[in-house]
């Protein structure tokens, strides 16, 4: 009796308070963990406590590690939470078919796990910023694609050549009226339809100079989609305008 009493005792002394460095979810960053098991397994003979006390810290380790590996570093209290419940059943013992064993767990952070869950935060942060500023810029892209007028704004804008009084702004107006009015569910193709309306659009300029302007601004639309062929294409037809004013008519 006395010597099984001495042999739980060693065994209880074993198991309690023991260390181990459990995964998180987050690569690089751990936990720290105190672990102490409970509901402890008979124990008769002195030479089993070391090969059991072995058996119940690796089983408690390996079933904390297995939750701790899915836990946010950066809730701490949350991943204690789960690890305790994860240990609070009946475990069976690695290496004993018939023992069993129960836990208790106390996660941390160390001084580098911390100084990582911080930088890992900031980082969170800036992701969060640059992904509501990119939403916002595709949203305003969006609307400006859903109004002709306001793409060609844009472009005029852009190059330096919109003012408040531009006649511009009511080639724009027109431009956005036509495109406005193309019927849908026609035969003709939208190809064909687009095409048509750039053509209006483009005669509506009475002087050859406003023709090579809008000629020139369309190669920069080419140069900035990164097609520097059609750009160039583009861009040598205002020499054939400057020798043959009729070769855009």
């Amino acid at each position: 009796m006395f010597a099984t009493l001495r042999c739980r005792r060693r065994l209880r002394r074993l198991t309690t308070a023991f260390e181990a460095t459990l995964p998180s979810r987050v690569p690089g960053i751990s936990f720290t963990a105190v672990l102490t098991a409970v509901h402890l397994p008979r124990v008769d003979a002195v030479d089993q406590v070391e090969p059991l006390a072995l058996a119940l810290r690796s089983t408690l380790r390996r079933a904390a590690a297995e939750i701790a590996a899915q836990q946010d570093p950066a809730d701490v209290p949350v991943a204690e939470d789960a690890c305790r419940a994860s240990l609070l059943g009946q475990l069976a013992v690695a290496d004993n078919s018939r023992a069993t064993v129960s836990g208790h767990v106390t996660l941390g952070l160390d001084g580098a796990a911390e100084s990582a869950v911080i930088a890992l935060r900031l980082a969170q942060q800036e992701q969060y910023r640059r992904d509501i500023v990119t939403d916002q810029r595709l949203h305003a892209f969006a609307r400006l694609c859903g109004d002709p007028a306001l793409v060609l704004a844009r472009i005029l804008e852009s190059n330096g050549h919109m003012t408040a009084d531009s006649a511009a702004g009511t080639a724009a107006e027109e431009t956005a009226l036509a495109f406005r009015q193309l019927v849908q569910g026609s035969d003709e193709s939208l190809e064909g339809a687009l095409l048509s309306q750039l053509r209006s659009f483009f005669a509506s300029f009475p002087r050859e100079e406003q023709k090579r302007f809008l000629v020139v601004m369309v190669a920069s639309m080419f140069r900035a989609a990164k097609e520097p062929d059609r750009a160039a294409a583009v861009e040598a037809l205002t020499a054939s305008m400057a020798g043959d004013p009729d070769a855009t008519r």
